[in-house]
């Protein structure tokens, strides 16, 4: 009974995902207070075929514009609370109503690797220094950040095909790879690399491109991801990215048939990280070696 129990919890938790991301996706695409995060996508690119195929959504700035729809659909304030679409605005006065998680946001969908929605990633639109640009959801009974990637669940095919998983830093990221026709393109959320992304990667393949910025955080990150997934035995090469450039913003400035060469060409991740200290440092300085 115990077990019966937790699975009619986990599919009520995983319909209320799957209606809530067709609500923000009707919102994104006709409420006219969407205006904002419509010409947003419109001035990365993408319009309402994309925002279609990936259920990309938007949370009303009004509170009760959610809470009202949840209401409708039969959803309880607790489940709103499991699922971390919504908190309590006082812990200890269960009377003090509810406040809505990713408001103003543009909301990313985060499947698991079977195609279910378990959480979802709010992008800012208007700049609020208090809150981060991105938002995950966070842990629920659903959701392990550690355990999932973004997008898998429409690139594991893709994976045993091409015989590689393109590694990118963020959601955008991975939709300009899959617009462009590279279909193997995952990314993290809101975490680096762990052990269990690793195990969960080499179901489908052994061999990893990353394709992170080119700055020191992403080449950071690149360091990082390296160690946790060549542990595993898995084949590890590098996509070699212009400076100040990302996968979107590269895709849109030299097109997608250059970027998918470029992804081709990919470096072992030791001939890389050689070739980017020859052309860095000054190899010839005794402090510089040393260092």
């Amino acid at each position: 009974p115990e077990a019966d129990k937790r699975r009619r919890s986990r599919s009520r938790l995983i319909e209320l995902h799957n209606h809530a991301a067709r609500f923000m996706n009707e919102q994104l695409l006709t409420s006219p207070d969407a205006q904002h995060a419509r010409d947003y996508l419109k001035s990365r690119g993408y319009g309402k075929e994309m925002a279609e195929r990936w259920m990309v959504g938007w949370m009303p700035d009004n509170t009760d514009t959610f809470l009202n729809w949840a209401r409708e659909n039969k959803f309880s304030g607790r489940e709103l609370v499991t699922c971390d679409l919504a908190g309590k605005k006082d812990e200890q006065n269960s009377g003090a109503g509810l406040y809505v998680r990713f408001r103003g946001r543009l909301m990313f969908p985060i499947h698991n690797d079977y195609g279910d929605i378990i959480a979802f990633s709010g992008r800012q639109l208007r700049e609020d220094p208090n809150s981060g640009k991105y938002i995950n959801s966070r842990e629920t009974p659903l959701f392990k950040k550690s355990k999932v990637f973004f997008a898998l669940d429409k690139a594991r095919r893709s994976m045993t095909k091409d015989k590689f998983a393109l590694l990118c830093e963020g959601q955008i990221d991975v939709i300009a790879c899959h617009e462009s026709g590279i279909t193997s393109a995952i990314a993290t959320l809101g975490t680096a690399c762990t052990p269990d992304h690793a195990r969960l990667l080499k179901r489908y393949t052994s061999d990893v491109v990353l394709c992170f910025d080119a700055d020191s955080a992403g080449l950071k990150a690149a360091d990082a991801a390296f160690k946790i997934l060549s542990a595993e035995g898995m084949h590890i090469r590098m996509v070699s990215m212009p400076a100040g450039d990302d996968p979107d913003t590269l895709i849109k400035r030299i097109g997608a048939e250059a970027f998918r060469e470029l992804v081709a060409g990919a470096s072992e991740y030791f001939a890389f990280k050689l070739e980017h200290e020859v052309t860095t440092r000054d190899i010839t300085s005794i402090r510089e070696r040393m260092g």
